[in-house]
């Protein structure tokens, strides 16, 4: 279960990670302009392909880290009313 303490961690995780990976892609599209030959041009591409690719998975990510906390709130919630014994 997710602590609620460790919710701006990984609020945090993910924000930095796709600002990387946005930098990165951003490096490497201006390489990609200065480069002359194929096989320099088709690494590039790969290696934007391959950062699109992982960048498409944020919302997913997102949303997994949103229902966690949502679950691990409405958890703990019931066990704190159950530990009150008002029902």
């Amino acid at each position: 279960m997710v602590n609620i303490r460790d919710v701006p961690g990984f609020v945090w995780a993910v924000v930095l990670s796709a600002i990387f990976a946005g930098v990165g892609a951003l490096v490497l599209a201006e390489f990609r302009t200065t480069l002359t030959t194929g096989t320099q041009t088709d690494i590039i591409d790969n290696g934007t392909e391959g950062i699109a690719n992982i960048m498409e998975q944020f919302p997913t990510v997102g949303t997994i880290v949103g229902v966690s906390v949502i679950v691990g709130v409405v958890v703990l919630l019931f066990v704190a009313f159950r530990s009150r014994d008002t029902f």
